[in-house]
């Protein structure tokens, strides 16, 4: 407010006053203030007393920034109500507007310590009842003429557009503002009024660099740091602007951390961290201004955040950690503040990434407790924006624990945060976001698919993944585009294990494809390696009923490409699967073909892998892959190789039951122990073509192998049933009837054939004609052959 005319012995009370307030001393100009107050009347000097109202609630408004928030900001709302009662709109506009634009800022900070809606309302009623009364002021105003008053005007309307542009008609208000700021510049000069002349800088600088926020313009954020510049330029070395320069260089900070994500340069990064080291450099150290002290320490944060991206990841996430949360300490900082909202999410990302390179067990449900900190201050009435981004996140936090611990109770938590995501969002505004989340929804849903409910859940993922793809293309977004195109062909993919229909498999193979065109620039990553592997697995899939040797050869060439990528030293384990799902297709392929080469290439693929599925690092895969080894040798006997081949099947099969043991993982052990009796009972059928002394040392020989294999069998049987292992039961009692009939040939054959017998009749017992008939007809004829025997 203008200061009135006063009288003498009063003048000189309120300018010292006045000047403690300048220099910030703020608990002794309110505390003068107070003293004037009970010398001037409101009813005989209404103007000056409401000019002393006015001062101290700026005082109440300017110390609620450092200590007891709350009640100094009540104060201050209290004496700006008082001043208002005796400030005429009509005869006083512009302290009116002036008093009003006070009201709407401690309305604002309230609203982050108490009920955030409804001082929200009051902030945007104050800034919509000043706002014609400034512009009625200004109608007809001749700027030239009175150019400090018409320049006051404009920047109380910069600062108004600037409030309203953070709660509604973002856009429109921001331009506004930004209107307002730049007229205000063009009517007054640094020389004149300085601290007018900073103040229309910084909300000219604040208003660009709020825009930049959803244009996404280069120039916006150029055009924004000029202004912080040239408003640093008043406020730098000043004592008396302390906390607007904290509050500059924080946006100044900020701006260059923004500017350093946009444009993926180091150089920004440490621009924002010189400036906040200055602003420390003139902060006292006895966080006078919390908040100021909080939005430094929150830069620092995020600038060592993505510094961690290009150098020493672990190192600067700690550091990024250590700075936001020093911010949460911050005592004075309001439990409903943005800045604590934002830091809780930035802690959440990191912890997030530090679950990727340690233990994400112990990071990842702390990352989630910090991303729902964050929505509980990011509420969708009031931060759309942010509550959306913390959603998204969220979804994906919930997305990776789901790998590691309750599936589908996490997949559904994913479930729940996308589509709050997506609530908010604008698809024309936020298009790449927006399809972002429906992948991610695409993604949550696939999985869920191999849980629960696989048709519903897969019709659910594909169509997100086709929604996504409506908005990404090659062209725009390539890598977002091969990530659905991907999710989509292992959605069609996972139909096919219930119904192998051709259209399922087609409609993969064709996503698989569209997803490696969009790799068309960077065939190199282990994202495009990834899509050829699928390519290749569905290919190996549809093989199975259709163009076998066809698609079998594609899938071959496809893992050709694929290890042009992924090699044993730059992605070992990646390498070691694909050796190993590209030995199941050579397997297929000697069926059919070349069945030597084929399958010597199959075992040396299984060998490959091998060399990093360790039984101390991988033992499942250590195990999956031996039982392979042995599957590939037992394939081979019958070539010139044939006895060496065997026992390396015996041992394979050997080292495999290191870790399917009959405790552990019953099936696999009682499978592969009965492989064991199946490559001792080859060993035996092939004795003919190895060389013996005589007779009886050939049928020794047999006598020996054919007593291992049964010994293996009964093993198998140790953990078999008939009801739960149906199928596993009957075979491995097929194998004992063949044992005990190639027995008879050696000895006791009567004795071995009834043995023989009995068992094709308990394998019969499964084998029924209605359930298993090809199975049914092949031990059928192995009865009746040994009961003709008999």
């Amino acid at each position: 407010m203008l200061k009135p005319k006063i009288k003498s012995e009063l003048r000189e009370s309120l300018d010292e006053a006045d000047r403690i307030l300048d220099q910030d001393l703020l608990p002794e100009a309110i505390q003068k203030y107070n003293g004037l107050l009970t010398q001037v009347s409101k009813e005989k000097e209404p103007r000056l007393w409401g000019y002393i109202q006015g001062n101290q609630g700026l005082g109440y408004l300017r110390l609620s920034l450092s200590i007891d928030a709350e009640t100094n900001l009540a104060r201050a709302i209290g004496a700006f109500g008082e001043a208002l009662q005796v400030c005429n709109e009509k005869d006083t506009p512009l302290e009116f507007a002036l008093l009003q634009n006070n009201l709407a800022a401690a309305y604002s900070y309230l609203a982050e310590y108490q009920d955030e809606a409804s001082n929200i309302l009051k902030v945007i009623t104050t800034c919509e009842t000043t706002k014609p009364v400034l512009e009625n002021y200004i109608q007809g105003f001749n700027p030239k003429q009175r150019p400090v008053e018409y320049t006051i005007a404009m920047a109380m309307l910069g600062i108004i557009y600037n409030a309203l542009g953070e709660y509604r008609e973002r856009e429109v208000n921001l331009e506004q503002a930004i209107q307002c700021c730049q007229t205000g510049l063009t009517y007054v000069g640094v020389e004149q009024l300085p601290s007018l002349y900073a103040l229309l800088y910084y909300n000219l600088g604040h208003a660009l660099d709020l825009c930049s926020d959803f244009l996404q313009t280069e120039e916006n954020r150029k055009q924004a740091l000029e202004a912080y510049e040239a408003a640093l330029a008043i406020y730098n070395g000043n004592p008396c602007y302390l906390l607007e320069f904290l509050y500059v260089k924080n946006c100044q900070a900020n701006l260059f951390i923004d500017q350093a994500q946009a444009n993926n340069q180091q150089e920004y990064l440490n621009t924002a961290i010189r400036a906040c080291q200055e602003a420390l450099k003139v902060f006292t150290g006895d966080q006078k201004y919390p908040l100021g002290y909080a939005l430094i320490l929150h830069n620092l944060g995020s600038a060592c955040k993505i510094l961690s991206k290009t150098r020493n990841k672990a190192e600067y996430l700690e550091k990024a950690l250590h700075y936001f949360s020093q911010v949460l300490a911050v005592e004075e900082l309001s439990r409903y503040s943005e800045v604590r909202a934002s830091t809780y999410l930035n802690i959440a990302i990191i912890h997030v990434e530090l679950g990727e390179i340690r233990e994400p067990s112990v990071y990842l449900p702390q990352a989630i407790q910090s991303f729902e900190n964050a929505i509980q201050i990011y509420r969708v009435e009031t931060y759309p924006i942010r509550y959306g981004i913390s959603q998204s996140h969220l979804g994906n936090a919930y997305l990776t624990l789901s790998n590691i611990d309750t599936p589908k109770e996490n997949l559904l938590k994913a479930v729940r945060a996308y589509e709050a995501a997506m609530s908010v969002m604008d698809s024309t505004k936020q298009p790449i976001s927006y399809a972002k989340n429906q992948y991610y929804l695409g993604s949550a849903y696939l999985k869920l698919a191999s849980i629960t409910d696989r048709n519903v859940n897969v019709a659910q993922a594909i169509t997100y993944f086709e929604a996504a793809l409506t908005v990404i293309t090659h062209e725009t977004e390539p890598l977002d585009c091969a990530a659905a195109e991907n999710g989509r062909g292992e959605a069609y993919l996972l139909l096919t294990e219930n119904e192998p229909k051709d259209e399922y498999f087609t409609k993969a193979i064709q996503a698989f494809e569209a997803g490696i065109k969009a790799f068309a620039l960077n065939q190199s990553s282990f994202q495009y390696a990834g899509i050829l592997i699928n390519l290749a697995l569905a290919c190996y899939a549809y093989s199975r009923i259709r163009n076998r040797e066809g698609y079998l050869g594609k899938a071959l060439k496809v893992f050709h490409d694929v290890f042009k990528i992924i090699t044993i030293e730059k992605y070992p384990l990646p390498y070691a699967e694909a050796q190993n799902q590209m030995a199941h297709v050579l397997m297929a392929m000697a069926e059919i073909n070349q069945k030597e080469y084929n399958l010597e290439l199959a075992i040396k693929a299984c060998e490959e892998a091998l060399k990093v599925f360790s039984f101390k690092d991988y033992p499942e895969q250590y195990a999956k892959t031996e039982s392979d080894l042995g599957d590939g040798y037992l394939s081979l006997a019958g070539t010139v190789r044939k006895q060496v081949d065997l026992t390396k099947a015996f041992k394979a099969f050997e080292a495999c039951l290191q870790y399917f043991t009959a405790e552990n993982r019953p099936r696999e052990f009682a499978i592969n122990t009965t492989k064991i009796g199946m490559t001792y009972q080859l060993m035996a059928e092939m004795a003919e073509s190895y060389s013996f002394k005589n007779l009886a040392e050939f049928r020794e020989y047999q006598a020996a192998r054919l007593s291992e294999a049964l010994r293996a069998f009964m093993d198998a049987l140790y953990v078999l049933d008939a009801v739960n292992y149906p199928a596993e039961y009957a075979q491995v009692y097929t194998n004992i009837g063949s044992v005990y009939a190639l027995m008879a040939n050696i000895r006791n054959k009567k004795e071995n054939l009834v043995n023989a017998i009995s068992a094709f009749q308990e394998a019969l017992l499964v084998y029924t004609s209605e359930t298993y008939p090809v199975d049914h007809r092949r031990v059928n004829s192995y009865l009746e052959l040994a009961q003709q025997q008999l």
